[in-house]
């Protein structure tokens, strides 16, 4: 049985109904040449919460400063391969945060992600829904759509 690998991920929306997005792209390693976007998060540390790690890597990651993400949306179980070629079971928590604007700070990141991350981008739900790119989860659009419908704003 494969390590298990727990991690919080998080749909941040903004005020105008976007979703952001990092666009990963593997240039060495067990995992070279592989691309696909997905939501901010990361891996819980120690004994760390999901909801704790979802606080942390949400500043770390784009400099967003909250006390509370709430409940989590979903939860996802899947095999996958990290990039140095373990297979883990990742346990992943998504949660929905609303952010005040369409902002994204780079300061926190660890060369990790600045050699990992290569764009970033607020998407329209029309957006991730036409795209032809791989964007992980693959239901990432139906778990947008319903952080659409939580968001202060979202019952125009």
């Amino acid at each position: 049985m494969p390590r298990r690998r727990s991690a919080s991920r998080i749909l941040l929306v903004s005020p105008s109904h976007r979703l952001l997005l990092f666009k990963i792209h593997y240039k060495a390693g067990a995992l070279a040449g592989m691309s696909y976007w997905a939501t901010p998060g990361g891996g819980l540390r120690g004994d760390e919460s999901f909801e704790a790690a979802a606080v942390r890597e949400l500043y770390e990651e784009t400099g967003l400063d909250v006390q509370s993400v709430g409940c989590s949306i979903t939860r996802k179980e899947f095999l996958w391969q990290m990039p140095d070629g373990e297979h883990v079971l990742a346990v992943e928590n998504y949660y929905v945060v609303n952010a005040g604007a369409e902002y994204c700070s780079t300061t926190g990141w660890s060369s990790q992600e600045r050699d990992a991350v290569c764009e970033i981008r607020w998407w329209s739900e029309s957006e991730l829904m036409s795209s032809t790119e791989e964007i992980l989860p693959p239901d990432l659009p139906i778990l947008f759509g319903q952080a659409l419908l939580m968001a202060p704003d979202g019952s125009d």
